[in-house]
């Protein structure tokens, strides 16, 4: 089973490791980013 920033990554084409980046406040997103992401539909455990 894909953990929920694998599978986010893989609805987004966002890359695991920059989302685990900016999880961690070591990047910041920028706002056509975190868009995307927000427009997809709801990640399931």
């Amino acid at each position: 089973m894909k953990n929920i920033l694998e599978q986010l990554a893989q609805k987004t084409g966002i890359q695991k490791s920059f989302m685990s980046r900016i999880e961690n406040g070591a990047s910041d997103i920028q706002l056509p980013t975190l868009s995307d992401a927000l427009n997809q539909e709801p990640v399931k455990k």
